[in-house]
């Protein structure tokens, strides 16, 4: 499995790189599309993420895929609310796992 910033899939978000969710003022709704590319030969499922470390627990991943074929690729959300004003921009991490099903 392979996360990608862009659709056209030519900026891969390495395990060990930052999302930039950017500079939001408070009460503003900032939202970030990225996109999974199952590289396996199954199909992944019942996946579980997190966002460690992050600033505020107002960060969610939205419109989620819940299966991905072999191969296929997928578009998911990531929305940040701050409830309060960052002189810095977000820069989070993003864990994914997922179970491979063989057919």
């Amino acid at each position: 499995m392979k996360i990608y910033d862009d659709a056209e899939l030519t900026r891969e978000i390495k395990e060990s790189d930052k999302i930039d969710l950017g500079i939001v003022k408070a009460g503003t709704v900032i939202t970030k599309t990225m996109y999974i590319k199952n590289d396996a030969d199954a199909v992944l499922h019942n996946f579980e993420y997190t966002i460690p470390n992050a600033k505020s627990d107002r960060i969610t991943v939205v419109d989620f895929p819940t299966l991905i074929q072999a191969n296929d690729v997928k578009p998911f959300t990531i929305k940040w609310e701050p409830d309060q004003d960052y002189k810095q921009a977000l820069k989070t991490s993003l864990e994914i796992n997922a179970e491979e099903v063989y057919i």
